[in-house]
């Protein structure tokens, strides 16, 4: 049996039986790439489309999109007899479907659950190793060299989000396990390319208190309130300015002998609302993380971000101060990114220009928020 293997952690890649493949134009990388993602459900021939030439296809974009996986289909598949069915880039009504043998982003992904799933259970050693295992995937940005249509702006926000907290939990093993300088180094690393993620500073305060540097930890605490003022003129998190209170009490609970501590909530909004207007009318709603709901009335713009100001505010150092809004438009709700810093998907693509789904999970720079009506 054939088996075709695909890597977008990096420039998109295709090994057919352990042969590297050279997959042609960057069109066709992007096709490969649409059809992985998707795998194993079908690729519908206008989103091939939509995802390859974005806002302004080509007149015959459809006769294009044939073409480009019939010449796909030869480079992976050059003894394949003329006539007769691909193995790995099936046609089926509507679009086409990839046979995957093995997928680079499946693997990160499965690996880094594992990782968070032995760090639950206070197995430090095999979280580490998982993250490890599923940082070692990662080849450069991921979907490189792949035209920037907002199709795959979407998967990239998701995927580099997704690297960035594997990373953090990474150093969350590493204190467990007691390899307190390596952490600190390597949370300072981080730090250097993402300044605004709390998690890292945390991990470097932490890190560092446990090695016996508490001045130094302190002073961490000191250079993300600075940066987290300066960049977003906000406080810290609670999560921080709790650390940093253990840290001058010398608290026990700086000590990571188990699963690590649940994150805060990563909203802070105050609403009290029902889910049908005086005529009785049933009104669309959101669920944040920490359980709370929002209800959505018609005629109003309900603006995410981390601006006080916002209707609604998440705490979360990956939220843009202004970052998207919730609207009514005919036929339901629509979202739109505010040209936010980290992005917002639907159900890990980029946001529709139509209304949202029941049940639709909008990720406002990596925080869920999901949509109901």
């Amino acid at each position: 049996m054939t088996i075709l293997r695909v890597g977008l952690l990096g420039p998109v890649t295709a090994h057919v039986d352990d042969r590297p493949v050279a997959v042609g134009s960057a069109r066709q990388a992007a096709i490969l790439a649409c059809l992985a993602l998707q795998a194993p459900r079908l690729a519908g021939t206008a989103l091939l489309i939509d995802a390859v030439w974005g806002d302004a296809p080509p007149a015959r974009a459809e006769q294009g999109l044939q073409q480009h996986v019939s010449t796909l289909r030869g480079l992976l598949e050059p003894n394949r007899q003329p006539r007769t069915g691909s193995g790995l880039l099936i046609t089926e009504a509507g679009g086409y479907r990839a046979q995957l043998g093995g997928f680079d982003v499946g693997e990160f992904v499965a690996a880094a659950d594992e990782g968070g799933r032995a760090a639950g259970a206070g197995d430090w050693g095999r979280s580490l190793a998982a993250f490890d295992a599923a940082l070692g995937r990662w080849r450069g940005p991921a979907l490189a060299g792949v035209r920037p249509t907002s199709w795959f702006v979407g998967h990239r926000v998701t995927l580099t989000d997704r690297l960035l907290t594997a990373r953090e939990d990474r150093l969350a093993a590493l204190i467990g396990l007691g390899r307190h300088g390596q952490a600190a180094a390597d949370a300072e690393a981080l730090l250097a390319e993402q300044p605004l993620r709390e998690g890292l500073w945390a991990h470097l305060m932490r890190a560092l208190a446990l090695s016996g540097r508490t001045a130094d930890a302190l002073a961490a605490y000191g250079r993300a309130r600075r940066v987290l003022q300066d960049e977003l003129g906000l406080e810290p998190g609670e999560r921080l300015r709790t650390l940093e209170r253990d840290i001058l009490t010398q608290s026990p609970a700086l000590r990571v002998p188990g699963p690590p501590a649940p994150a805060p909530p990563a909203s802070d909004v105050e609403l009290s609302a029902t889910y049908r207007s005086d005529g009785g009318q049933v009104l669309p709603w959101l669920l944040l993380p920490d359980g709370q709901i929002v209800v959505l009335p018609p005629g109003a713009v309900f603006r995410v971000g981390r601006h006080p100001d916002a209707r609604i505010r998440l705490t979360d150092s990956r939220v843009s101060r202004w970052h998207a809004e919730f609207a009514h438009q005919p036929g339901g709700v629509v979202v739109r990114d505010l040209g936010s810093t980290n992005g917002t998907t639907v159900d890990g693509l980029a946001p529709p220009p139509g209304p949202l789904a029941d049940g639709a999970v909008v990720s406002v720079g990596g925080v869920p928020l999901t949509f109901h009506r």
